[in-house]
């Protein structure tokens, strides 16, 4: 399931939890406030380290990577979402705010 960002801004922080999946790279050059960075490539196990009782919103560069790593969620049991236009998508909001 894809939600957009405008979605995230209108939830609860306190119920999700937003993570970065793009390479640890690319996360260090800018990542969107609150979100944990866990690399789907490089790091793929750690993703099953949280919590199952919140929301998990991921996202990478333009949401392609991020319905991957969402549907893996869903079928461990999470409740997952890919952020549809990942971080590209969130800078192109930031602009318009």
């Amino acid at each position: 399931m894809e939600i957009t960002w405008n979605d995230v801004k209108e939830k609860d922080k306190e119920t999700y939890v937003l993570v970065d999946i793009r390479e640890y790279e690319h996360s260090v050059l800018g990542m969107v406030p609150g979100a944990v960075a866990i690399s789907f490539i490089e790091d793929v196990n750690k993703l099953f380290t949280l919590p199952k009782e919140k929301n998990i919103y991921v996202y990478c560069h333009k949401g392609e990577l991020s319905v991957q790593a969402q549907e893996l969620l869903q079928d461990a049991g999470y409740k997952a979402y890919s952020i549809k236009g990942g971080y590209y998508a969130y800078l192109e909001t930031m602009l318009k705010d």
